[in-house]
């Protein structure tokens, strides 16, 4: 039996979190980084499991501090509720263990609590932080943690993860293409009516001419409907950009005639493809940059209505 066995790849963090196990050398915070969609949160929580001995998440050793529905931001009381739980003595297990999910999204002072928390440890506690950047967690909070990188995963692991989860090849190959190395997402991907909701919006979101400000009316009525959740929206939104911005790499790949470029660009049909393949590429720099501006502005909690608005420029224009 490999060790964290439910967990897709990862071998080499999975080996380092095996090492600090079997040397009870398990710190008191770990740290595990990388892009949104990698597996970060199925890794920690399955190594949380491990800790405590448990067989499912609703181990009464084992805790998730998360944001509330709907809430941007993980408040204050969600980190007093963890610190009032490890102030007790464990139930079943010889240790507690918590996941912080997304702890770039704690607020300063739910920050400044949890650092106290890592400064003085309850005995046999440890917190498992999850975060997309780990420039964007509190300094202090990083600089108590051990900090470890999720890296991607290859094309050849995330279509076997999709397949085993019932996704048929040929569309597991396009969602892992587009997902870059990141099952979670590819899996999102699969479940969100991919081709209609997703891929068809962003290249229309490509396309040369008027059809950029039709396809940004479209993202915007598309990602609200059916929620109303901002945040759901929002979710969506940015899936919708991060797939336009996947092409626009690939485009950039072609032109400085790096690997991997020709099979993204392979996926788009003409005239679309000759019509991205053709732009000068200082054109779709300008227009990647802007497509992350606009995946900042949603993080920062601009409205969809004015970025959007405000990509359409950028994304018309050709010289």
């Amino acid at each position: 039996m490999t060790f964290l066995e439910d967990v897709v790849g990862h071998e080499d963090v999975r080996a380092h979190l095996r090492r600090m196990l079997e040397a009870d050398r398990v710190p008191n915070g770990v740290l595990l980084h990388g892009a949104s969609g990698r597996g970060k949160r199925t890794l920690a929580t399955a190594f949380a499991r491990v800790l405590v001995g448990a067989a499912a998440d609703d181990h009464p050793d084992l805790f998730m501090v998360t944001r509330e529905e709907n809430q941007r931001l993980i408040g204050i009381d969600r980190v007093r509720a963890l610190k009032e739980e490890f102030s007790l003595t464990p139930v079943q297990a010889t240790r507690r263990a918590a996941v912080v999910v997304d702890a770039e999204r704690l607020t300063g002072e739910a920050g400044n609590a949890l650092l106290k928390l890592l400064e003085e440890p309850p005995p046999h506690s440890h917190l498992i932080l999850t975060a997309r950047d780990r420039g964007a967690v509190m300094e202090t909070l990083v600089s108590r943690c051990r900090p470890l990188r999720v890296p991607p995963l290859s094309s050849r692991q995330v279509v076997d993860f999709l397949k085993s989860r019932g996704v048929a090849e040929e569309r597991a190959a396009l969602l892992a293409m587009v997902a870059d190395g990141r099952p979670g997402h590819a899996m999102s991907l699969a479940e969100a009516e991919f081709e209609e909701r997703v891929l068809g919006p962003a290249l229309r979101l490509l396309a040369p001419g008027a059809e950029v400000s039709l396809a940004a009316e479209e993202i915007n009525g598309l990602v609200r409907e059916g929620t109303k959740k901002p945040e759901a929206a929002r979710d969506r939104a940015r899936t919708v950009l991060d797939c336009a911005a996947w092409f626009l790499r690939g485009a950039l790949k072609e032109a400085n005639g790096a690997r991997g470029g020709d099979a993204v660009l392979s996926l788009l049909e003409s005239p679309l493809r000759d019509a991205i393949a053709g732009r000068d590429s200082k054109v779709v720099e300008r227009q990647l940059e802007a497509l992350l501006r606009a995946q900042q502005d949603i993080d920062r909690n601009v409205s969809l209505d004015v970025l959007l608005s405000d990509l359409v420029p950028s994304m018309s224009s050709r010289v």
